[in-house]
């Protein structure tokens, strides 16, 4: 369409389907097309411009086709089938059938509008992000690759549910789209930009494959009842305060920030927080890996269930109180009581090396600590009286004998020696 040039849909046209041939349709600046209460079908066809698409009609992809939105479009879209390659932005709902696929790789696309996908259709993408800041996402097909909620405005939701509007139909974002999945839901409050947003979740977030999904500083991002569950390669970075409970499904999270709620990391998962610092003030349950190369991983809840392996950096004991430490598994970090924390073993465990601060409480209880690390394991200022330890590394070690130990037992199990420093009574042989 030329320039300044306005035209209207009088009835339902389709172009490329052999009666009106075409390859493209070209909106350019100034052009206005509106498609009021009528059906635009481009079959194979090329659809760019910076033009006005409008009305409340709608306009059907099908085949291979192209979308480039450059202009205001703000008619509903279709995706009835085949594979439409998009960019640019849509102002309007859009649909994508089953069977049907809107490809964005190495494309921006922001959709404004609604988004529903049916069983069976796709959006995917390999590089950049798919944003969506429609008031509603029904997702009841397959969403691959970087995926935004950007939803603005003073008081805007979006809703994540079942197409028939339930609540009790689990819906998540998975490549298995048989697999039964959560709802979950957003409040959004403008913080004046888009990254400086608040956040408040209601219901289950699943996070799966390649997805990443970025909670940056300032925001404030609440959750209540179920957790975020993440699956595949997956990151998260909490720039704000998380208030829900955390669950590395499978595969390998990469992670950092504060999570206020319980963490979860099942058999064969690995939480990843390499340089990262990471924070978990609910209670921590690890049947996987927690690993990390540097900074601290600090674990403020009341129960710490590790029955796999927890490596590298350092990790920090910091509840305000009583944390209960047991499982079967073992802590190659350098571990840190912090004041004001209290440590009590709930059943033998090992670590590798451990060090309790000035305020800080071990207390072993009837249970044995196992320690690894060469040299002398043990250390701080902190109290730890009447413990249970057994030296049992491969490297020589030493027996704290400082006046704020004191022994209940002490075991040694280490080929390569012990040495005891200075005369150290136990309370029981």
């Amino acid at each position: 369409m030329f320039a300044s040039s306005d035209a209207t849909l009088v009835g339902n046209v389709t172009l490329g389907d052999g009666n009106v041939t075409a390859t493209s349709l070209a909106l350019n600046t100034g052009a206005v097309l509106a498609v009021s209460g009528n059906t635009l079908t481009l079959n194979g066809v090329s659809l760019s411009g910076a033009g006005t698409l409008s009305g409340a009609g709608l306009v059907r992809m099908q085949a291979t086709s192209t979308l480039n939105a450059g202009g205001t479009y703000t008619a509903p879209f279709e995706i009835n089938s085949g594979t439409t390659t998009g960019s640019g932005t849509l102002g309007g709902p859009l649909t994508i059938l089953s069977g049907a696929t809107l490809n964005t790789s190495n494309q921006s696309f922001i959709l404004d509008g609604d988004l529903t996908i049916n069983a069976g259709g796709t959006a995917t993408k390999t590089s950049n992000t798919f944003s969506a800041g429609g008031a509603n996402i029904v997702n009841n097909g397959t969403i691959t690759g970087g995926f935004n909620f950007t939803a603005v405005g003073n008081s805007e939701s979006l809703r994540i549910r079942h197409a028939d509007g339930s609540d009790n139909d689990p819906r998540r974002f998975d490549h298995n789209s048989d697999e039964r999945r959560n709802l979950w839901e957003w409040y959004c409050r403008d913080l004046s930009r888009i990254e400086h947003r608040r956040y408040s979740c209601r219901r289950g977030q699943y996070v799966d494959g390649q997805r990443s999904q970025h909670f940056r500083r300032r925001c404030f991002y609440q959750y209540r009842r179920r957790k975020l569950r993440t699956q595949g390669t997956t990151s998260v970075n909490v720039g704000a305060a998380f208030a829900g409970s955390l669950e590395v499904n499978n595969g390998t999270l990469t992670g950092s920030g504060t999570v206020s709620g319980s963490l979860t990391v099942l058999s064969g998962a690995t939480l990843n927080t390499t340089n990262q610092s990471f924070i978990v003030n609910g209670d921590l349950t690890n049947n996987g890996t927690i690993t990390k190369s540097s900074n601290t991983f600090t674990a403020g809840g009341a129960n710490i269930l590790n029955n796999g392996t927890i490596t590298g950096g350092s990790l920090n004991f910091s509840r305000a109180g009583t944390q209960i430490l047991s499982g079967t598994g073992s802590i190659s970090s350098a571990a840190t009581i912090l004041a004001g924390s209290t440590v009590a073993l709930g059943s033998n465990h090992q670590l590798t090396s451990l060090s309790v601060s000035t305020g800080g409480t071990l207390n072993t209880a009837t249970f044995m600590l196992f320690l690894n690390g060469a040299g002398t394991p043990l250390a701080g200022a902190g109290t730890m009286l009447n413990i249970n330890i057994t030296h049992n590394g491969g490297a020589a070690q030493t027996v704290q004998t400082a006046a704020n130990v004191t022994y209940n037992q002490l075991g040694i199990e280490n080929a390569a020696g012990v040495t005891l420093p200075a005369a150290k009574p136990l309370l029981r042989d």
